[in-house]
């Protein structure tokens, strides 16, 4: 079983040279971004995560995030000191954020990408990361409760 839907991996890789245009399709990941890491923070902030580091307030912090496309989440948590690792489905989007995330040298120590399905990374990987990030990703999955159960969640 697998929650890998290879129409929806298709339809993103077709994106992916707009996946770093604020004015594409993309946009609206752009824009939500700040939200998206003000959520996270507080998620963690509320989960017992102590952020000593006003400029790094992730540093040390082992995130995952799942469903990462092309990077804009991934990015701006390692900005604000995360270690993180982020997975796609699609080798094109993982190329891509590949690419773009070597334009920050600052952030190239604390990222990570991996192509891979959610399955087979947390048979992998379980126990390694602090949190799990997963946004934007439950509408894009063929089988929703295998990927909440993947993760313990249903």
């Amino acid at each position: 079983m697998s929650t890998v839907d290879p129409k929806d991996i298709e339809h993103h890789s077709v994106l992916k040279n707009d996946w770093w245009s604020e004015n594409s399709q993309m946009t609206d990941l752009h824009l939500y971004a700040a939200f998206r890491i003000k959520f996270v923070r507080n998620g963690l902030a509320n989960a017992g995560v102590q952020m000593q580091n006003a400029v790094l307030p992730l540093e040390g912090v082992k995130i995952a995030d799942v469903g990462c496309g092309g990077g804009i989440l991934t990015e701006r948590l390692a900005r604000i000191g995360a270690q993180i690792t982020g997975i796609d489905a699609s080798a094109d989007l993982i190329n891509v954020a590949k690419e773009h995330a070597k334009l920050d040298p600052n952030i190239l120590e604390r990222v990570n990408y991996i192509q891979t399905t959610v399955e087979d990374f947390s048979q992998k990987e379980r126990e390694s990361y602090d949190a799990v990030v997963a946004s934007e990703v439950l509408e894009h999955v063929a089988d929703v409760q295998l990927f909440l159960k993947v993760y313990g969640i249903s």
